[in-house]
């Protein structure tokens, strides 16, 4: 048994960050395509790439909830209104999952360092 958990030791910094990104992966993706916020995001970021001033009046398709949000996220993700809705969820899903391993490497690297 001691061999077993000296072989895990050293990767178990590894293990939280791998779980949450497995179940950001499968959440995210999940939630996307069941038309959460995401779509009112995406939907609003469509109606700013054709050029509308119709973000704050038309509810997203599934007529949840309106955009109530700065003009400046639908700006920013105006990529995202460009393609369809799941395509663009998929993707969204995996820049958030490479913000957080961003965030995780960083953390791991500068915190063997001590304070300055």
């Amino acid at each position: 048994m001691k061999a077993t958990l000296g072989a895990i030791k050293p990767h178990l910094p590894w293990l939280l960050p791998t779980l949450l990104l497995l179940f950001f992966t499968w959440h995210g993706i999940t939630e996307v395509l069941d038309h959460n916020d995401f779509t009112v995001f995406q939907y609003a970021a469509s109606l700013t790439a054709d050029h509308s001033d119709q973000i704050y009046i038309e509810e997203s398709p599934d007529k949840s909830r309106p955009f109530i949000y700065a003009p400046s996220a639908a700006v920013i993700l105006m990529p995202l209104g460009l393609m369809p809705h799941d395509v663009a969820g998929v993707l969204w899903t995996f820049l958030k999952v490479a913000a957080f391993l961003i965030l995780v490497w960083g953390a791991l690297r500068f915190s063997s360092r001590p304070p300055a």
